[in-house]
C-alpha cells in the first residue's frame, strides 16, 4: 500500500502524541491545522449483498456492483461530489455542499429506480444512503476520519435499507428546508451508541410505480 506523506505526517503526530509528557492539546492543534477540512459525506451501500450472492454466486453481483457505478458515479459528479473510496459494493464520496450531496443522493435513487423498472429482480440494484456533514481529518485523496465519517458509514451501511436516504443531526441542519424533501426523525433511532438521533428523507422516487413500496417491505429480507 501506497504511504503517502501526509499520512506519514499524521503518523508522526499520533507518535508524538503517545509519549510521556507530550503536549497532547498542542499536538491535536496541530493536527486539525494541518489535516481539518468540513465535508459532507456520503456512505452508501448496495442492500442484499449476502442473500443475493449466495442464491445467485458473486459473480453476477459483481456485474451489479459495476452496473451500479456506471450509473451513480455520473450522478455524484453532476453534483460537484467525488468517490473517495470504494470498498466492495460500498462508496465514499465527498461534498463541499450538503444540499448537492442530497440532491445527489436522491437523483442516484431515482436513476436506480428507473433502471429497475426496465429489469427482473435478480438484476434490480438497491441501494442505501447515510448522509454526515462537520470538521474531518482528510488525507489528501486517500482517507478521511471523523465522528460524522463514522455515522454516515453506519446510516448506509447498517441502517439503510431499499432507497433509503438517512441523515445525521449535523446534516440535517445543514440542509435545512430543501424543496421536494422533508426530514423525519426516527423514533427510537440512536446513532453509534450515543444519544444522537438520525433522521429518514421523505421523497418522490416515483409515484407512478409501487416499486418502491414493494421493496421496502421487503428491507428485512435485504439487509
Amino acid at each position: 500500500m501506497r504511504v503517502t506523506k501526509s499520512a506519514q505526517s499524521l503518523e508522526s503526530l499520533i507518535l508524538a502524541r503517545t509519549q510521556a509528557g507530550a503536549d497532547t492539546a498542542s499536538i491535536d492543534k496541530r493536527i486539525w491545522d494541518l489535516f481539518g477540512e468540513n465535508w459532507c459525506i456520503v456512505f452508501t451501500d448496495m442492500c442484499g449483498f449476502s442473500r443475493r450472492s449466495a442464491q445467485a454466486g458473486i459473480v453476477p453481483f459483481l456485474v451489479l456492483i459495476h452496473q451500479m457505478k456506471q450509473i451513480c458515479t455520473p450522478v455524484w459528479e453532476r453534483h460537484s461530489g467525488f468517490v473517495l473510496k470504494t470498498i466492495a459494493d460500498s462508496q465514499l464520496i465527498l461534498f463541499r455542499e450538503p444540499r448537492k450531496a442530497m440532491a445527489a443522493c436522491i437523483d442516484a435513487q431515482r436513476a436506480l429506480h428507473s433502471h429497475n423498472l426496465d429489469v427482473k429482480e435478480p438484476d434490480r440494484i438497491y441501494l442505501g444512503c447515510g448522509i454526515g456533514y462537520g470538521d474531518v481529518l482528510k488525507l489528501g485523496d486517500d482517507e478521511v476520519f471523523g465522528i460524522e465519517v463514522n455515522f454516515a458509514a453506519k446510516l448506509g451501511e447498517d441502517i439503510a435499507g431499499t432507497y433509503d436516504v438517512l441523515a445525521t443531526p449535523g446534516a440535517a441542519k445543514k440542509i435545512g428546508r430543501m424543496k421536494g424533501i422533508s426530514f423525519h426523525e426516527v423514533k427510537g433511532g440512536r446513532l453509534g451508541g450515543t444519544k444522537k438521533p438520525y433522521f429518514s428523507v421523505s421523497y418522490d422516487v416515483n409515484e407512478e410505480s409501487d416499486l418502491r413500496k414493494k421493496a421496502k417491505h421487503a428491507r428485512v429480507r435485504f439487509k
